[in-house]
This record gives C-alpha cells, structure tokens and sequence, in this order.
C-alpha cells in the first residue's frame, strides 16, 4: 500500500511541474514536452510492452529534465529491468534531440541521460507489486540506475543494487541478440 501511496506521489509531483500558477501564457517548451511525452508513451507501449502513465519534468524557466513513468505488467530480472530502462531512456533522448522546436529552450543540447528520466513499476494485471523479493521499481537519477524491491512486510520499497548509468548502456549495446518484449 505505501509504495502504491509513493508512485502515485512521483506522479502528481510530475504532473504538478507542469502547471504554471501565473496568467501569463504558458512558455511554448510546455507544449513540446508534452507532445514528446505522448508520442513517446505511444513508441514505448508498442516497441517495449510498457503502459504510458505520465510525464513532466523540471521546467522552471527552460526544460532542465523530462521525467516519464511507465507500469510494466510482468515480472523482471535486473537484466530486463536494465535493457527496459536503457532502452527506454535512449529512446527518449532520441525524440528530445531530434525535435527542432524544442531545442532552444533545453539546458543543454544535445540533452544527456542524466536530465531524461525513465521509472518504470513492475506490478500485477491487480496494480499490486510483484511477490516478495521481485523487483519492483527501475529508474534513473544523476546517471546511475536503481533497482528495488519490494518488501511485503513492511511495503515499502527496498533498494538492491544501482549501477552507473553508462555501465548499463555498454551492458545492453554488448548484448547479442537482442531480447523481444
């Protein structure tokens, strides 16, 4: 119950990122965000089997970071959780570098892994988390992953290892062949 009352936390923290309290309007940056966030949970629910939840990010006066949550309906091993989790983020650096409208306003182009942050929840068809001991929760934060899981006694999450984030990405790309989601 308590990680379930934490993810839903990350989320409205996420989504209230996005709300500028002033009438003035929006600055434009929002809007690109947006559209990357959406076509990217689209490109994500079909090539990576993960459901699109939300996304937001650090946007005080221009786009500092760009956060994205997903829920994944399975059980996974660190190696999947890994490959997901770069896969995942590559991919949105992707789509952040290559959208020309949005350029202008990033704090630094070409945007590094460490300002694109994927979380993804392994959980039950019920929403609840996976049995005791299996992984729970992946994301990346400053350049390193972080893997928990979740422990069913007291509910909360547990972290179990972390590991740079460039470590991870020289993992995946050394894989042969690449495994189907």
């Amino acid at each position: 119950m308590l990680t379930n009352i934490r993810f839903l936390l990350i989320f409205a923290a996420m989504i209230g990122s996005k709300i500028h309290a002033s009438e003035d309007p929006p600055p434009p940056y929002l809007k690109y965000v947006d559209e990357i966030s959406k076509e990217f949970g689209k490109e994500a629910e079909k090539e990576l089997n993960l459901v699109y939840i939300g996304g937001g990010g650090g946007m005080p006066r221009d786009v500092e970071n760009i956060r994205i949550c997903f829920i994944a309906y399975r059980k996974a091993s660190i190696e999947e959780a890994r490959e997901l989790e770069v896969k995942a983020t590559e991919k949105l650096l992707k789509m952040i570098n290559s959208h020309k409208q949005i350029r202008q306003y990033l704090r630094e182009y070409p945007f590094k892994p460490d300002r694109a942050h994927v979380s993804i929840s392994f959980q039950k068809k019920d929403n609840n988390h996976q049995s005791q001991n299996s992984l729970a929760f992946v994301y990346q934060v400053k350049n390193k992953i972080f893997y928990d899981i979740n422990d069913l006694k007291t509910d909360r999450l547990v972290k179990i290892c972390e590991e740079p984030y460039e470590e991870a990405l020289k993992i995946v790309q050394n894989q042969s062949p690449p495994e189907k989601f």
